[in-house]
């Protein structure tokens, strides 16, 4: 191989390498997390019961439906950003009994911060102080123009309610074996992220709250097609953790149909109601 043909074969894997999917710097997701941040600031004065972790939760919580509760979902949101979501903005909250961390397949393993969706963690940082993970791939110069974008930008709310917002995209054209080989391939990264579990369990714990692990439903084929490729149980590492009756699994329910979902995993707001009941229906506050 010639220096011409190594040095750009060297700036291509760069390139590969750091590329992001530029959803952190779109209008609608300034005007997301900064409608999160201000929802939030509302309802942490009264706020007994909280949603956390991924789009799965974002999507899966209806929290207008339990009264003082907050949808606290982020989008792409891995085990380190669940951790600092509790430790450094929930604990604040004086009357919170109850923390649901929402997971799924892809959960274990899944390092936002090493992923093309990393530099959403630049605005979850500025807004609610969530440091980036010892292992990330956040380029400098990409914080920065997050940053200089923030000054910027005429920030808008959202239409939501207690942190559920109204006006959802879904992925309905997804593959759905493609998204199945990333979720597992999250699933079984190492080192994984259960850490960051072990580390946000015992806090809630020692504070005296209520820490349950929400198995949320997917669709029957996206199921299917990861029970064809990998039939173990999926959610093994947190069943050796957490005590049985604080697991709620949902996810082979057959109650759930179709219409509870607006893509292979994420719940429609029909959906998202039906979850959010057989929840509230099996914790006592």
């Amino acid at each position: 191989m010639s220096v011409r043909s190594l040095l750009r074969y060297l700036k291509q894997k760069r390139k590969k390498k750091h590329r992001h999917d530029g959803v952190a710097t779109t209008p609608s997701f300034f005007n997301y997390v900064f409608t999160k941040r201000r929802g939030l600031d509302e309802a942490l004065p009264s706020l007994e019961v909280v949603a956390i972790g991924s789009s799965l939760a974002d999507y899966g919580f209806y929290s207008p439906s339990w009264t003082e509760s907050f949808n606290f979902g982020l989008t792409s949101g891995d085990l380190s950003v669940a951790l600092q979501q509790y430790e450094k903005v929930l604990r604040h909250a004086p009357h919170l009994k109850v923390v649901l961390l929402y997971s799924g397949v892809f959960m274990p393993g899944f390092n936002l911060a090493c992923t093309s969706e990393r530099n959403r963690l630049v605005l979850y940082k500025h807004f609610f102080a969530i440091s980036y993970n010892e292992v990330n791939e956040i380029q400098s110069d990409a914080e920065q123009y997050v940053m200089k974008k923030i000054d910027d930008f005429p920030f808008e709310i959202c239409d939501s309610d207690q942190g559920y917002i109204y006006d959802k995209s879904y992925l309905s054209n997804a593959n759905i074996s493609a998204r199945a080989e990333k979720h597992l391939k999250e699933n079984q990264r190492e080192p994984d992220q259960m850490d960051y579990f072990l580390k946000l369990k015992d806090l809630v714990e020692s504070d005296g709250k209520k820490f349950y692990l929400i198995v949320p439903p997917v669709r029957f084929d996206f199921r299917e097609v990861l029970k064809n490729m990998r039939g173990e149980d999926l959610f093994e590492k947190f069943r050796s953790i957490m005590p049985l009756d604080r697991i709620l699994d949902f996810y082979e329910d057959k109650e759930f149909t179709q219409s509870d979902f607006g893509d292979c995993d994420h719940m429609s707001r029909s959906g998202a109601k039906k979850l959010t009941a057989k929840i509230h229906a099996q914790i006592s506050i």
